[in-house]
């Protein structure tokens, strides 16, 4: 990343990004312990790439145990990359507020099962 990035959550990869870049960040994110997932977005830009952006993402995030979620922001001209996306099975949203609120409900889905699969504490006394 350059030095002028955002050094913060969210991670902006900056518009002057190139595939690899979007992509080698998003790995290093998905293979980061505190990371639980991704929303990947990305938006229309002179340099980006929308089929190669997500072509790039599929290929390096695609083995992380993490859950990857996308939003292509800009209509027609992110067709190509959004079919690349689909194509590899990765969820795809046409407004970032939908792919978030997809994601909370994964976050607490998740949660729910974990507390499913808890152990009970059994007290001294049998109770």
């Amino acid at each position: 990343m350059p030095s002028h990035w955002s050094h913060g959550n969210p991670v902006d990869v900056l518009g002057d990004a190139s595939p690899k870049r979007f992509a080698q960040c998003a790995q290093i994110l998905a293979t980061a312990p505190e990371c639980d997932g991704l929303l990947a977005i990305l938006a229309p830009q002179a340099i980006a790439d929308p089929a190669e952006t997500a072509l790039h993402l599929s290929e390096i995030v695609r083995p992380a145990d993490k859950p990857l979620l996308t939003n292509w922001l800009g209509g027609r001209q992110m067709e190509s990359g959004v079919q690349v996306l689909n194509q590899a099975g990765i969820p795809t949203f046409t407004y970032p507020d939908g792919a978030a609120r997809t994601f909370q409900y994964t976050w607490q889905y998740s949660h729910a099962l974990h507390a499913l699969y808890e152990t009970p504490l059994v007290s001294d006394d049998g109770g």
